[in-house]
C-alpha cells in the first residue's frame, strides 16, 4: 500500500462527488431515509433523475456515447412533446394552476400602486420667514463694487462699476 493513498474506509460517501449531485438535484442517497410521504408523480420523477444521471455517468467516458445520449432525449423529447411549437395561452394557464394548485381568477382585484414623485417633495421647502431669520444671522460682507456692508458681493452687485464712480461725481 502507498503511503499517498486514504484507504477507502476512512472517507465517507457523503464527500463524493456522485453524492454531491444527489444531494443537489434531490435524489435519494445511501444515507438518508425513504420519504413514506411522497406521492405518485414525485417517486417517478426521482426514478427519472436517478436514471437520467446514472445514464450521463456511464457515458461520461465517451463522446459518442454522449452524443448518442443527447440525440436520444432530443428524439424522445420531439415523439412526447411533437415538434416544439410553444404551448397555447390554455396550456399555460393550466400549468400555473397546476404550479399553485388552485385556478386562477377571472378577475384581478389588486394593482400595482401609482408613481410618485418625490424631487422636490414638500418636505425641502422653506418659508420665506425662515430664510429671512437665516439671512439676518449671516455675517455681513463688503461688496469689492460699491464698498458696501451687506449680504451681497462683487458678483451679485446690483450696481455696475462703471456707473458708481460717475454718479458719485456728477453728484458732487
Amino acid at each position: 500500500m502507498s503511503a499517498n493513498l486514504i484507504p477507502e474506509k476512512y472517507f465517507g460517501r457523503r464527500w463524493l462527488k456522485s453524492s454531491l449531485l444527489k444531494a443537489a438535484h434531490g435524489l435519494p442517497s445511501e444515507e438518508q431515509q425513504p420519504f413514506e410521504h411522497l406521492d405518485e408523480k414525485q417517486e417517478v420523477k426521482k426514478r427519472l433523475y436517478s436514471n437520467f444521471y446514472r445514464l450521463v455517468q456511464k457515458s461520461e467516458g465517451s463522446k459518442d456515447h454522449l452524443s448518442l445520449l443527447s440525440a436520444g432525449l432530443y428524439d424522445l423529447e420531439e415523439h412526447i412533446f411533437g415538434n416544439g411549437a410553444a404551448p397555447s395561452v390554455i396550456e399555460k394557464k393550466k400549468m400555473v394552476e397546476d404550479f399553485y394548485k388552485m385556478p386562477v381568477p377571472d378577475v384581478i382585484d389588486v394593482h400595482p400602486p401609482d408613481v410618485v414623485s418625490t424631487k422636490g417633495s414638500g418636505s425641502d421647502r422653506v418659508s420665506r420667514r425662515e430664510t429671512a431669520i437665516k439671512k439676518a444671522n449671516k455675517p455681513l460682507r463688503r461688496c469689492g463694487k460699491c464698498h458696501e456692508l451687506g449680504h451681497h458681493d462683487s458678483r451679485n452687485c446690483g450696481r455696475d462699476n462703471g456707473n458708481t464712480s460717475t454718479a458719485s461725481t456728477s453728484q458732487a
